[in-house]
């Protein structure tokens, strides 16, 4: 009788120091980041669509995560992110305080290998990263310049064209490339610009006549839109775009089932426009932490007010769902993900080079 007291009395000291631990732990999580500085790495150059939206969200986060830590924003442009990407995952603490925003083709990593034509250069997995969310949903768009002869899309399958492009791994490479192929453009790629503004310089200069390009990078340019400078002749949405409704979908030209899906397919990447991960190994608890404070901020009015003086309507996709794209994109058929890889990763004609 005295042992089995014992014996339960055991228990209970056990039990009591578990309950303990987890609410030692609960109190603690949010005292983490007070007086802590939050890094946001940045895979594009300043001045442009991703680089707005990395400091809109640098602006108003910390208010929602407990203990209210700073935050810093830097760019690493160069290769689609990855660059970025690689840094991010060999060096940045595995804690909370090292947040990143690639490309959203990220999400695509793993099964097209689009940063990186055979995966080699890849020296991290992208299924370890941690999604926080994207605050907003917005497709690519083809731009050209008010004075090139090009109208609709229908005239870039007519003549050639001239698109300014950052480098192989960003979607203003791949989107031409695959027009190209599968549909019959005769876009000539102008690639080596740094960022969206230095093309933004060279469809001004008569350097090149269009790109591609998130449509918040242009509804940034005031300018442009207030002269109407630009036109946009088509976007690789899988929805109607929002505040555009009359710009076409490619999906509308696609000449038959194979090319759909292949569309269709890399459309899902739009969905996570802005893709904010954490490095893998960060404690559940705090990605947990920071998600619930990354919805809160979704939801935030000084938030959606000046990211939409960017140019970005907030339209947000959770850090869980983002999850499930990537589940989706996981079962897509092995055949289309071959012939996808195919046409993304093609090599443009030497000469088309900057």
């Amino acid at each position: 009788m005295r042992s089995g007291r014992r014996h339960g009395r055991v228990l209970g000291a056990l039990a009591w120091l578990l309950v303990s631990s987890a609410g030692a732990l609960a109190q603690g999580e949010p005292a983490f980041f007070a007086g802590k500085t939050i890094r946001i790495s940045v895979g594009a150059a300043a001045g442009a669509a991703y680089d707005f939206m990395a400091r809109v969200v640098a602006n108003h986060y910390g208010r929602h995560i407990p203990g209210a830590p700073s935050f810093l924003v830097e760019n690493l442009p160069g290769a689609g992110s990855l660059i970025m990407l690689n840094t991010f995952a060999k060096r940045a603490p595995a804690d909370g305080t090292a947040v990143a925003l690639p490309l959203g083709g990220l999400v695509h990593e793993a099964r097209l290998h689009g940063l990186s034509r055979d995966g080699s250069n890849v020296q991290f997995d992208p299924r370890g990263f941690a999604w926080l969310g994207s605050p907003a949903q917005q497709p690519l768009v083809f731009v050209i310049w008010r004075d090139a002869p090009f109208e609709r899309f229908a005239d870039l399958q007519a003549r050639p064209s001239t698109f300014g492009t950052t480098s192989f791994g960003g979607d203003n490479y791949a989107m031409p490339m695959l027009t190209n192929q599968l549909m019959g453009t005769k876009i000539k790629i102008v690639a080596g610009y740094k960022g969206v503004n230095d093309i933004f310089h060279a469809m001004e200069q008569g350097e090149v006549q269009g790109s591609g390009m998130v449509v918040a990078s242009l509804l940034a340019k005031e300018d442009w839109m207030r002269e109407r400078k630009a036109r946009v002749l088509l976007h690789f949405g899988a929805d109607p775009m929002r505040g555009m409704p009359d710009v076409p979908a490619a999906l509308d030209f696609a000449p038959n089932e194979a090319t759909r899906s292949m569309l269709r397919l890399y459309a899902l990447k739009y969905k996570v426009t802005y893709p904010f991960i954490l490095p893998a190994g960060v404690p559940p608890e705090r990605v947990s932490m920071l998600r619930t404070a990354f919805d809160a901020l979704m939801k935030d009015p000084p938030f959606i007010a000046e990211a939409r003086r960017f140019g970005i309507d907030v339209d947000p996709v959770s850090g869980r769902m983002i999850e499930e794209i990537v589940a989706e994109i996981d079962r897509a058929p092995p055949e289309v993900i071959s012939r996808l890889k195919t046409y993304i990763n093609a090599s443009e004609p030497s000469g088309s080079s900057k």
